[in-house]
């Protein structure tokens, strides 16, 4: 059977089974612990990815982007991971579907914010065609690759030191599992930062919050100005 894009349906599911599809299907392989919604995405009866949503995991850095916002008014995608056998076009159809139901269901909710970083994913093509607003564009440094292919975000490597995945990783690379600074790991050189940006991507329940924002919407072309426009790393 062939798949559309409009096929897909999104409905709720168990964070269990959104998990174990992210560690399945998102290139980190590694789910939010916050996240609190998750969207399972149907075709028929088969669930074939997740869009999970949380808080940010610092809330004051981002409090401030809309006047007026509470605490509890905003989320943020976490993570969104699809099946390859989903196609061209669904990435933006589950962003948009998922919009449209939060805001519906969840009227306390007033915006959504997401990232998306060049060197693992892409400029965020995706949330364009899905209508988010490009609110930010930074230099993005904290994506690592290992000697043996590996990459990891810093937050990982240093937070996260203790983990299986560390410790899988030290005994691939043959030293000791033990902690060391993303600078120690380049020192070593084992470990080399990507060149790369993060793109900051917004959406709002209505006009009136949308007119509450506090940065410039950027246009496209300020990716190009950047030279940020990137697909996994590589620029375009």
């Amino acid at each position: 059977m062939t798949i559309s894009a409009k096929d897909i349906r999104l409905m709720p599911i168990a964070s269990k089974d959104a998990n174990a599809m992210v560690a399945q299907l998102h290139y980190s392989g590694k789910w939010v612990r916050n996240s609190q919604l998750h969207l399972g995405a149907f075709v028929g009866p088969e669930c074939l990815g997740v869009a999970s949503f949380g808080p940010p995991l610092d809330k004051s850095k981002v409090i401030g982007l809309v006047r007026d916002t509470e605490w509890s008014n905003f989320l943020e995608l976490n993570r969104l991971a699809l099946d390859e056998r989903l196609p061209r076009n669904s990435e933006s159809r589950c962003l948009a579907v998922a919009r449209k139901l939060i805001f519906a269901r969840y009227p306390h909710i007033e915006w959504i914010i997401s990232y998306s970083d060049g060197t693992q994913s892409g400029d965020g093509t995706i949330y364009r065609a899905a209508g988010f607003d490009l609110t930010g564009i930074r230099p993005n440094r904290t994506i690592f690759e290992f000697s043996n292919g590996v990459r990891m975000a810093a937050m990982s490597m240093e937070a996260h030191w203790s983990s299986p995945r560390m410790a899988d990783l030290c005994a691939d690379l043959g030293v000791r599992h033990e902690y060391r600074t993303r600078n120690q790991w380049v020192k070593l050189g084992l470990a080399r930062p990507l060149p790369g940006y993060q793109l900051r991507y917004m959406t709002f329940r209505d006009q009136a919050v949308r007119d509450r924002l506090t940065v410039p919407i950027l246009p496209n072309s300020a990716i190009d100005d950047a030279g940020a426009r990137m697909v996994r790393g590589e620029a375009k």
